[in-house]
């Protein structure tokens, strides 16, 4: 059976524009891999070291005792406030990473070995914590507070029990 030789070239031409594409989007896809993986750790190493920061700060306001201790932290709420602005915003960054690690899943062109679901895994996991140490250490500071305000111990009531016993 003869072949038509003269069509040869522009099939090859096409294959080899076609393998060329390929690697070019191959090429793309493995630094957008790359970038991927280096925010995600860095961002995640740098929640972690901040979690750590933050869970010694809350050991060592809940460590103090006595009520005569030291002063108010926030008497003026601005550090309150501040934390509900952090935990809103923290709470939107986890939305929008959860967001980006479903289409990461979803995602043919990754594979399991890339390691781009495990490193959202890993950032999404250090910001859950920051959310929770964030409310923890402002709950630590409003009970430090509360018992260094010169109100405290003052008022209708001296205890918890007094106070449920006049739901009675």
């Amino acid at each position: 059976m003869p072949t038509n030789h003269k069509h040869q070239p522009a099939i090859l031409k096409f294959i080899a524009g076609e393998a060329a594409d390929q690697a070019n989007r191959s090429l793309e896809l493995l630094r957008a891999i790359e970038v991927t993986l280096q925010a995600n750790q860095m961002l995640a190493e740098r929640f972690e070291q901040t979690n750590a920061r933050m869970l010694d700060a809350i050991e060592q306001l809940c460590g103090k005792s006595g009520r005569s201790q030291g002063e108010m932290l926030d008497e003026s709420g601005e550090i309150q406030t501040s934390f509900e602005q952090t935990l809103d915003a923290i709470s939107m960054i986890i939305d929008q990473q959860r967001a980006a690690r479903e289409s990461a899943v979803r995602d043919r062109e990754l594979n399991h070995e890339d390691g781009v679901v495990e490193s959202f895994d890993r950032f999404i996991s250090a910001l859950i914590e920051a959310h929770d140490l964030i409310n923890e250490l402002k709950w630590a500071i409003m009970e430090h507070d509360a018992d260094r305000s010169p109100s405290s111990g003052k008022g209708p009531f001296r205890s918890a029990k007094e106070l449920l016993a006049s739901f009675q």
